[in-house]
């Protein structure tokens, strides 16, 4: 089935610094609507090890018409101005746990400029699942390409594509482009 609609979702981000070696990822979004998920939260916490390593642990949070729930760990890796990481996500299905791979490679042009190739597979998504439908998928296999560029001290430009083959039985699939482009106003909380 087509889905043609427009919708709102509100969303705000933090990444607070614990330490030198220690920062997190704290995320909420609400939206009024009947496709996304009315509530949505992610906590991520990272430490960062020796010689360029870093590992992480996380959890999502979904409330469609159901509750959804996400955990995920990953290891990192900087080497020069690149950067490279594997995460795993554990996908809390009511009768199963499943599981999805992420492999990301990022070429940093500046400090805070780079690109990014995402390779993807299993059941749950690296990026925040956009609609109720997309909880049902049994497997998916994606490819993403991105880019990240700090306009200003306050100002980032995003643009970003991918495509995923998605299973949701043997006889449904379907085929997924994506595309979006974004401009983020950041504040810092700490003078």
């Amino acid at each position: 089935a087509n889905i043609r609609a427009t919708e709102w979702q509100f969303d705000a981000e933090a990444w607070p610094k614990f330490s030198d070696r220690n920062y997190a990822y704290i995320a909420y979004a609400y939206s009024p609507g009947k496709y996304f998920p009315k509530h949505r939260a992610a906590v991520e916490i990272w430490q960062v090890l020796p010689e360029g390593w870093a590992v992480s642990a996380g959890g999502n949070y979904y409330h469609f018409a159901r509750d959804v729930f996400l955990t995920s760990i990953s290891v990192e890796k900087y080497l020069g101005d690149w950067w490279f990481s594997a995460k795993g996500y554990f996908y809390f299905k009511a009768i199963e746990v499943t599981t999805s791979l992420y492999l990301n490679s990022r070429r940093y042009f500046t400090k805070t400029d780079y690109l990014q190739l995402t390779l993807g597979t299993g059941t749950a998504p690296d990026e925040p699942f956009d609609v109720m439908t997309d909880i049902d998928r049994l497997r998916a296999y994606s490819v993403r390409l991105s880019y990240f560029d700090r306009i200003s001290s306050s100002w980032t430009f995003r643009i970003g594509a991918g495509y995923s083959y998605e299973k949701y039985s043997s006889e449904n699939y379907r085929n997924r482009y994506e595309g979006g482009v974004s401009l983020i106003y950041s504040f810092n909380l700490k003078k």
